[in-house]
């Protein structure tokens, strides 16, 4: 019988707390029982409970309140695109979004299409639009910020930067990707396919 090989890991995510960057670890569910109060009519015995973030610093390991953490990541970043497209009233959410997901018309898959194409625009010269970006195959619950197939030093300062102000000298759009998507909505309209590298 063949063995298993399984390696295990916990992901973090970059993340700040006040003015500190941190690796945001696991959460923690704290609980610790509580005696009763020795006067009359006091608080009953009980447990207190609370959950806490444990975050890695450059000085040491701490909880955390979860309201004082601010996520800047990869999935932060597409949360906060998804809250502006929908406050812009981009995207259609509603009682048919599910079954538009599974069962779409031509139109409605041509205009995510082109949502897609909008969002690649506004994310040109981020990691995420560059082909040398290695996006995570972890799950849906675990955040990975991903890699650089160039290994880039300053890659998780880049991925982690809001104003996108760290420039990368070995940035190179992705536009096999852009190109696969606009072939795509050329077939959905019934014309033919873009060949060039547009």
């Amino acid at each position: 019988m063949a063995g298993l090989s399984m390696q295990m890991e916990w992901k973090t995510r970059l993340c700040q707390v006040g003015e500190k960057l941190g690796y945001f670890h696991v959460w923690e569910h704290y609980s610790k029982p509580l005696e009763a109060s020795p006067l009359m009519g006091g608080a009953p015995a009980g447990i207190f409970s609370k959950v806490f973030a444990i975050v890695e610093f450059s000085d040491g390991v701490r909880r955390v309140d979860p309201s004082e953490i601010v996520f800047c990541d990869e999935e932060n970043r597409m949360l906060s695109e998804i809250d502006k497209r929908k406050r812009e009233g981009f995207m259609m959410i509603g009682k048919n979004r599910l079954r538009d997901l599974f069962f779409s018309t031509n139109e409605q898959l041509i205009s995510d299409y082109e949502e897609l194409l909008q969002l690649h625009n506004n994310q040109i010269g981020r990691c995420s639009t560059c082909t040398n970006y290695i996006p995570t195959d972890a799950p849906g619950f675990v955040t990975d910020y991903g890699k650089c197939r160039l290994d880039n030093p300053d890659f998780y300062e880049r991925v982690c930067d809001p104003g996108n102000s760290i420039t990368c000298d070995l940035y190179v759009e992705d536009k096999e990707t852009v190109k696969t998507i606009k072939n795509e909505i050329q077939k959905l309209k019934g014309e033919n396919v873009i060949n060039d590298q547009n």
